[in-house]
């Protein structure tokens, strides 16, 4: 099973990292580009980020994927190893949860900005304030192992 995950993980590596630098070739060189900017309705840059949204989108199917494969693949093993594997995951969604709870989605006030984002109530407003909250905890979390690792060495 191992062998024929290594096999689809080399094969889809090798296919992404050619699209990936065919795409860059065609951004950096400019091969696509004529005078009249309006005769391309999508621009290459435009499609170099959409590519970049589809490889942040599949990593993240193929991560999410993978984990509960390997997840099934455990619970089949041991169980209770499972579960004790699964407690990182739910204390995330706990982090997540609880930041999205303090995140406001109140519109800023930003003189001179005239877009459509910033009106109280938008989808954005509330996950870019969850997205602060939940960095600011982990920060603090990473600051706090860190010191619990030295404080409990010192007291060996």
């Amino acid at each position: 099973m191992n062998d024929n995950i290594s096999k689809i993980s080399l094969i889809m590596r090798v296919v992404l990292i050619a699209i990936a630098v065919i795409v860059a070739i065609f951004f950096y060189l400019d091969l696509a580009s004529v005078e009249d900017e309006a005769l391309i309705p999508d621009n290459w840059v435009n499609r170099f980020l959409k590519y970049s949204y589809i490889l942040a989108i599949g990593a993240a199917i193929l991560t999410v994927g993978f984990a509960l494969l390997g997840l099934g693949m455990k619970f089949i093993d041991s169980p209770k190893k499972a579960l004790i594997g699964i407690i990182p995951a739910i204390i995330l969604l706990i982090v997540v949860l609880v930041g999205h709870s303090m995140a406001s989605d109140v519109a800023l006030d930003m003189p001179n900005y005239e877009g459509t984002d910033n009106v109280t109530g938008h989808f954005n407003l509330k996950w870019s304030g969850t997205g602060l909250y939940v960095s600011y905890f982990l920060i603090f979390g990473a600051i706090a192992a860190i010191l619990y690792a030295e404080v409990s060495k010192l007291l060996k």
